[in-house]
């Protein structure tokens, strides 16, 4: 009998001292489970013998951190950083006799924690160099490793080594291989790992569905997953909470919430109560319904059976009420909260800031702004963004220049959308010099400026009917880049029809679409209008057949601008027009 897996990468080869070969071991010549793992030196009597602590790599003036200190606590906890694991690795590999595998392995499994997957496979080349020998362990941590890189395939050249080593895979080496296929989107191959680990004498668990069910549902692939559900009931496997939860957020974010409620049903009966997730995706899934009455009721039910609100619950019903105006009752709601001892943090305090910049309150979301900074809780890029957008949009520029100031003296550099939206407020107020300015202290910043700050360039020259100018920044922008997009060359083509240059606009028309740059509705609509006005009316049909080439469908203002032109016609006109006007697509 034949278990075919995955073949070993050759690319990993490269990264791991690993000869490579095909996986395709047969079931009878693979060795039997270890009864038990050889005596090894303990990492506790090794951590217990030392009394050295060596000298903590982040700064001379703080505490020094022992080596079993870091091992023991720092390593689990996953508090470390790349230095400080650098230096008490360099020093394990340095000491005679050698450490246990096990003090290496800790070392591996915190890099792992904090994202470090290049350093680990670097440290254990380093390790394997120097003539150590890796465990069963050491090739767990590295299918992780492999896994959370996206190199799946590599992760089962590991499970190669882990089976010509003598080892026995166990569920967590499948249920990470099992984690690597989902995060590749490779589902098939993910559910074909189940008949896999039965071919190895492993019984998928509780973990490795929960982790196909979150697949399927990320995917929107919701028969799937409930069949997975049902297969796993099958198996013999309990589904838990975790399980009904996926399925539940799934159902509710599509707005299946019948069958959210019958899975809930079945949950209950089933003898799983409710926990705070669970109350939060549906609270989140009415409030987005807008039934808030029904989403305060559950807070208040939630409450009741015991289950404390957290920050997530609270967060959605004041964007909830906040995207509704209803801002009273969003700050009951923050009261509420600082009284159950889940104070608002800063995702909460922008919740607020937005709901109150949408609404055009701005004196209020300052005020929030000032509160937020009273109470200890500092403003990201985020809030920052928020509101100079917001302050943009209002006209009220010289306020949001100074909050952009106050951005950078805390420290959070703007982003292209903070330059964005002040070059466009600039733009449209005809403070050219000024948006200038801007420009060029975005370059100075090293913020490159994206189509959109050249967007609000153009439309502000084609409303001067600075043509010249704006020809200028579209060969620029062919030079330097980025490349025009159908806004440019909308906008470029309605700054030439009000400058009567229809002729050279309609040659625009072709000059985007040579460009690889697809004219929309918008940019039919623009000349249309512009010919209809002029009363070309054999250019106005040649246009719209042209949009019924491309299948482009009319718009309220297409069929506006047309009916306004046979109005303006006689009868005989108006028969032979709309005798030559094309079918257009609905």
């Amino acid at each position: 009998m034949m278990l075919v897996l995955l073949p070993s990468s050759t690319a990993f080869t490269t990264a791991l001292p690993f000869p490579s070969s095909p996986l395709a071991p047969k079931l009878s010549t693979l060795p039997r489970p270890f009864p038990s793992s050889p005596k090894l030196f303990t990492l506790v009597a090794y951590l217990d013998r030392r009394d050295t602590p060596p000298p903590n790599p982040k700064s001379s003036s703080q505490p020094q951190d022992s080596l079993d200190q870091f091992l023991k606590i720092r390593c689990k906890s996953g508090d470390i950083t790349l230095d400080e694991a650098t230096h008490f690795f360099d020093l394990m590999i340095r000491t005679q006799p050698s450490p246990p595998v096990a003090a290496f392995n800790v070392i591996l499994a915190a890099l792992v924690k904090i994202r470090r997957y290049d350093h680990v496979i670097l440290f254990y080349k380093r390790w394997v160099s120097l003539g150590l020998s890796p465990n069963f362990r050491t090739f767990n941590i590295l299918v992780d490793c492999c896994c959370s890189m996206a190199r799946v395939r590599d992760g089962f050249a590991v499970l190669g080594k882990i089976l010509r080593a003598g080892c026995w895979p166990n569920d967590v080496t499948f249920n990470t291989l099992v984690r690597g296929l989902c995060m590749n989107n490779k589902l098939g191959e993910a559910t074909g790992m189940l008949r896999k680990m039965v071919a190895f004498g492993r019984q998928p668990d509780s973990f490795t569905y929960n982790t196909l069910i979150h697949a399927l549902c990320r995917q929107g692939r919701m028969e799937e997953a409930n069949a997975m559900l049902e297969s796993m009931i099958q198996r013999g496997q309990q589904p838990d909470i975790v399980t009904y939860n996926t399925l539940v957020d799934a159902l509710c974010k599509r707005g299946r919430m019948e069958e959210a409620n019958a899975l809930l049903e079945l949950m209950i009966q089933r003898g799983h109560l409710l926990d705070t997730v669970t109350y939060n995706t549906l609270i989140d899934a009415l409030c987005k319904k807008g039934r808030m009455e029904k989403a305060k009721s559950l807070l208040e039910l939630m409450i009741q059976r015991g289950h404390n609100p957290d920050r997530i619950t609270y967060t959605v019903l004041i964007n909830a009420l906040g995207k509704k105006g209803k801002m009273k009752e969003a700050i009951a709601v923050l009261e509420l909260m600082n009284q159950s001892g889940e104070p608002p943090d800063t995702v909460t305090y922008n919740t607020f800031i937005d709901a109150l910049c949408k609404t055009g309150r701005m004196e209020e979301a300052k005020s929030f702004l000032e509160l937020m900074i009273q109470r200890g809780h500092h403003p990201d890029g985020i809030t920052y963004t928020m509101l100079i957008d917001a302050l943009c949009k209002k006209g009220s520029i010289k306020e949001a220049k100074a909050m952009l100031e106050s951005m950078i003296q805390r420290g959070h550099p703007p982003n292209v959308f903070i330059y964005n939206s002040l070059v466009d407020a600039l733009c449209k107020t005809g403070n050219m010099k000024e948006a200038n300015a801007l420009l060029e202290l975005m370059f100075q910043r090293g913020q490159k400026p994206d189509i959109v700050t050249y967007n609000s360039f153009m439309n502000a020259l084609c409303k001067e009917q600075r043509m010249e100018a704006a020809n200028a920044l579209l060969e620029f922008m062919f030079k330097r880049g980025p490349q025009p997009d159908t806004i440019t060359y909308s906008t470029l083509m309605a700054g030439l029809c009000k400058s009567g240059q229809l002729k050279k606009a309609d040659e625009f028309l072709g000059k985007m679409e040579e460009k690889g740059c697809i004219p929309d509705v918008v940019t039919f609509n623009t000349l249309i209008s512009y010919f209809a006005q002029i009363n070309d009316t054999a250019k106005v049909v040649e246009l719209l057949q042209k949009m019924a080439e491309k299948k482009l469908s009319p718009d309220r203002i297409t069929c506006s601008i047309v009916l306004e032109m046979l109005l303006n016609l006689g009868h005989e006109q108006r028969q032979e027009l709309l005798s030559l006007i094309p079918t257009l697509p609905a």
